[in-house]
């Protein structure tokens, strides 16, 4: 007799892909296997099963990936441990730098568009704008965390607002840092997150010397609905489309670098969500390094305090009805994509999101050198703010974070290898930025979603 569990991480899909078989998804290990009503029964009555060559095997081949674990086994507490192992591994650092606030664009849902009524914002300069940090700054910041750190990977995103707005910055940056990496030995990923209207074949190829790698840009749905929620700051005429001069941008960078369109979801638009990914396969971007990925939006963030955002949930409690809706349109999307080609795997990820943000493994900086742990803050809440790049002390959310235990009942769930644990959405939710994170209704409905369209997808690429 073996001393042995199901898994706290095991998922069973029962009577699929047929009636009597029964689809196993392991969240930690990302395993899938598919086994009978008689395997099913058997795991059921675990421990207490026959001891036998076939039944031993059997169950070796399940513990191997997961599914099966020692009795005495506490997976929730061991992986949680594993975690906090983990908040003292320094070797990586993930920098966003945030080189202008203003933007081109005047995206209807943009919680930045209230900032800067100006073409291009407060901004990192070379020359010394009064409110503004220099690049000497940054790059002296940067270099002093990872010799700090003994970092080996560095990794480095450009953000804004438009990061192409503050070319000869990002240009200033991304040389001087590629060629620190180089001598020390430090790893060096290059990449931006952009509105793609001024990241021509010209720029990226600019980029590309100082190892520039990839790129994500939002396209939400088809021209019309693109063009409604993200036209022009200043008007180009009728004719001047956003959505096609993307479109053209991406056509010559999408053989040069790694892409990732982003489609912003919303009620309004998710007809023209599918359309944009009949649009991109049909073109021939699965060929060409282009994966889609979406996002839900949610009206109550416009321009709002996190404290804000959190009343807005208190009052209206049908908002998590709305979103709960949203994860499905999006989990439905994913799955289209998948079949599309433009997404590879819909099984889920392990991330360890408020662990690294509490080792300060993340640090989103912004033009006047305010450090944060998360974007999400940026603009939103000062109290949140880790700290200056002038200063090394840390504090804020920073402080926070430091002190963060996972609540007993995220050590207790399933999902507690690929959910984030965001704490934005702890703190809007449920008004307690340490407390649990209520994702677990969405991943119950999701989860099976995708684990099955993964399933098929693998058979028909077999077949």
């Amino acid at each position: 007799m073996m001393d042995l569990k199901l898994s706290q991480f095991t998922v069973p899909l029962h009577n699929y892909p047929n009636l009597g078989n029964h689809l196993l998804y392991n969240t930690l290990t990302r395993a899938l296997i598919k086994i009978d009503d008689d395997c099913w029964s058997l795991l059921q009555s675990l421990p207490k099963v026959p001891d036998d060559d076939k039944t031993n095997n059997f169950l070796k081949t399940l513990g191997r990936d997961g599914f099966v674990v020692p009795q005495s086994a506490n997976e929730g507490k061991l992986y949680v441990q594993r975690l906090e192992r983990a908040k003292g591994n320094t070797d990586r650092l993930a920098i966003t730098l945030s080189l202008v606030q203003g933007c081109n664009f005047g995206c209807t849902y943009c919680y930045q568009g209230g900032q800067s009524t100006t073409h291009d914002g407060s901004k990192i300069t070379n020359e010394g704008i009064e409110g503004s940090i220099k690049t000497r700054e940054i790059i002296a910041f940067l270099k002093s965390q990872c010799e700090e750190r003994k970092v080996k990977v560095l990794d480095f995103t450009a953000y804004g607002g438009e990061p192409l707005l503050n070319k000869p910055a990002l240009l200033a940056i991304a040389k001087e840092m590629q060629t620190y990496c180089q001598q020390r030995g430090i790893k060096w990923i290059f990449g931006m997150v952009s509105n793609g209207s001024l990241l021509n074949k010209k720029t990226v190829l600019e980029l590309k010397k100082y190892g520039f790698a990839f790129v994500q840009v939002t396209i939400d749905g088809n021209k019309e609905t693109h063009d409604a929620s993200r036209p022009w700051r200043v008007s180009k005429g009728k004719d001047a489309s956003t959505y096609d001069i993307i479109m053209r941008n991406l056509a010559n960078w999408a053989e040069l670098i790694t892409t990732t369109v982003l489609c912003v979801v919303s009620k309004s638009n998710i007809d023209a969500a599918h359309e944009l990914i009949d649009t991109l396969a049909d073109q021939g971007y699965t060929k060409k390094r282009v994966q889609l990925t979406f996002s839900p939006i949610s009206p109550t963030y416009d321009n709002a305090t996190i404290a804000d955002v959190t009343r807005s949930y208190v009052e209206q409690p049908e908002l998590l009805k709305e979103e709960l809706e949203m994860s499905d349109v999006i989990t439905q999307l994913m799955i289209h994509a998948a079949r599309r080609g433009l997404i590879g795997d819909l099984r889920p990820r392990a991330t360890w999101c408020a662990v690294i943000r509490a080792n300060g493994q993340n640090i989103t900086i912004t033009p006047d050198g305010q450090i944060y742990s998360c974007a999400l803050f940026i603009g939103r809440d000062e109290e949140y703010e880790t700290g200056h790049i002038s200063k090394q002390e840390r504090g804020g959310l920073d402080t926070l974070m430091q002190n963060f235990e996972y609540p007993d009942e995220c050590k207790a769930c399933t999902y507690l290898p690929i959910c984030a644990n965001c704490r934005a959405d702890a703190m809007t939710q449920t008004n307690d930025i340490l407390g649990a994170n209520p994702q677990k209704e969405r991943y119950d409905m999701a989860l099976p979603q995708l684990i099955k369209a993964h399933y098929e997808l693998l058979n028909r690429e077999a077949n």
